[in-house]
């Protein structure tokens, strides 16, 4: 799925770039220190990432990226400072150069044409330690805060599941038969006959892999959106995640908004079902909490929000009139929970929830059960206490 990068913001920028200088995708992730902005002139493509420089002191492009539990997303891509050895490369190859912590590993690449820094081809196994690069970036100070931080986080996490799921478990235990959600109508094949393709949809750089979809950062209309990009044989993970998130009365601010569905692809790469979600620049939990310090108020925040978002998504409710069941995520994790711009939680990645039983009309128009000696009544006994 990573193939060619589709640049299509940087496309009538680069037109105008003298054929003497280098011209690279630029990004720095919120946070990380060090910024190479300085080494050439940003091409100023819209008011999100991704965008291009010109080289000022080299022809080598360069990438970083951070992997993490198994997932990737890009640190920062720009020029070097001067030629080094591996700039005559026409790819990007990342190699492992060093390990922030236990679960994480940073690769970098160096090339030598235009874009080649957009995006890389795979990534070699992380067990093999290369020598530092001049764009390695500086571990976080404070282990031992850091370390906390994190183990509070993951407590928290924890304790909130556990408690869920036993009030889950508790009110499964009063709902008789019931079964899973019917498949939707033709799930089975391919979904380019129903799906609109998205002809205003642009795709710009890879920010994260899973294992059934590529997430990427794009635009749609104008606004920063991410696609998650599934690939012709997801069809079926598409549907289901798809599904839930067209529930009616799912729109609340600690769950991920979906905006639309449909069909496309980058470049020349297979078209396949899309789903175009709210983009969260600061990336998921797990990322945050590895690579930032976060002090108690925003440990807080984060943990409230994030309970906020399960309660919402575990209630049945009645609202202007729709009904929103339960709902069971099953993969809760770090990594299926995203960070807003003022640091409280959204949650995502609805792919294997599954919808609950419940009402199936509000409480107030409910049929009472007659209980009691007058429950053997006719109704029409009543009829002559009628004036």
């Amino acid at each position: 799925m990573l193939g060619t990068l589709g640049l299509w913001t940087l496309l009538p920028a680069a037109a105008q770039v003298s054929p003497n200088r280098r011209t690279c995708v630029f990004f720095e992730a919120p946070g990380v220190r060090g910024s190479t902005k300085t080494l050439g002139e940003v091409v100023d493509a819209g008011p999100g990432p991704p965008k291009g420089i010109r080289c000022l002191y080299s022809h080598c492009c360069f990438g970083i990226w951070n992997l993490t539990h198994g997932r990737a997303q890009v640190e920062m891509q720009g020029c070097l400072d001067s030629d080094e050895p591996g700039c005559e490369s026409l790819h990007c190859d990342p190699v492992p150069r060093a390990h922030p912590s236990p679960s994480s590993t940073l690769f970098t690449c160096s090339c030598g044409t235009d874009f080649c820094n957009a995006n890389y081809s795979h990534l070699p196994p992380s067990g093999n330690r290369g020598a530092p690069g001049p764009q390695e970036p500086q571990a976080t100070p404070g282990g031992p805060i850091w370390m906390a931080q994190l183990l509070l986080g993951v407590f928290l996490v924890l304790l909130l599941s556990i408690i869920i799921l036993a009030l889950l478990q508790r009110k499964a235990c009063r709902v008789q038969g019931g079964s899973d959600p019917e498949p939707e109508p033709g799930s089975g094949g391919d979904c380019s006959e129903e799906l609109p393709e998205l002809a205003e949809l642009r795709f710009s750089q890879v920010i994260q892999e899973g294992g059934h979809a590529v997430v990427w950062a794009g635009r749609l209309q104008g606004e920063m959106v991410a696609i998650k990009a599934f690939p012709p044989r997801a069809v079926a993970q598409f549907r289901a995640e798809r599904a839930v998130y067209q529930l009616l009365g799912l729109q609340h601010n600690h769950i991920v908004r979906f905006i639309t569905a449909g069909q496309g692809g980058p470049g020349p790469l297979p078209s396949g079902p899309l789903l175009v979600l709210e983009l969260y620049p600061k990336g998921s939990l797990c990322h945050y909490l590895t690579q930032y310090t976060s002090d108690w108020g925003s440990s807080l925040r984060m943990a409230l929000s994030l309970a906020e978002g399960l309660a919402f998504l575990h209630g049945e409710r009645w609202q202007d009139g729709q009904y929103k069941p339960g709902i069971a995520h099953r993969d809760l994790s770090s990594q299926n929970v995203l960070i807003r711009e003022d640091r409280s939680c959204a949650i995502g990645d609805l792919g294997l929830a599954l919808v609950l039983p419940g009402l199936a009309q509000p409480p107030a128009l409910a049929p009472t059960q007659p209980r009691g000696p007058a429950a053997i009544l006719e109704v029409s006994a009543f009829d002559k206490y009628e004036t």
